[in-house]
């Protein structure tokens, strides 16, 4: 099911209109204790974001709503202890990861979804979800 990133940005209060919103856990808790609608129901607007939530309306009977029961924060000590992060894939489901775009302190957030592990020269690969597509911000 693919949810509204459009409805997190217009309306949890703490995306900053997609500019840099690093700590995007409030996120979590807008769907708990709001939910969230489609994306079919509410699209995601990459051209004019700054404008879109004034313009671009959900859908008027939005069905359905999708809610989370709870949140949890899991610290996985180092960025790099890649097996930590495996394992909390496969116990938890997808997280919710921020990464810095560059030095000036722009930061971005995606769900880190998946993993792949290539048996033939032990690597491993995340696979994350971002509502910039395969372009990235």
């Amino acid at each position: 099911m693919d949810l509204s990133e459009q409805d997190l940005v217009c309306n949890d209060g703490t995306a900053n209109r997609c500019d840099g919103s690093f700590y995007s856990y409030s996120g979590l808790i807008y769907i708990k204790n709001n939910g969230v609608v489609t994306e079919q129901c509410y699209p995601y607007d990459t051209i004019n974001f700054d404008e879109s939530c004034a313009t671009i309306l959900p859908c008027s009977n939005p069905d359905p709503v999708i809610k989370i029961e709870d949140t949890l924060y899991i610290n996985v000590g180092n960025v790099t202890d890649f097996d930590s992060i495996r394992k909390a894939l496969i116990t938890r489901g997808p997280l919710k990861i921020s990464y810095n775009l560059n030095d000036t302190g722009g930061a971005h957030a995606v769900a880190l979804a998946g993993y792949k592990f290539n048996i033939k020269d032990s690597t491993l690969t995340f696979i994350i979800k971002d509502s910039h597509g395969n372009s990235g911000p």
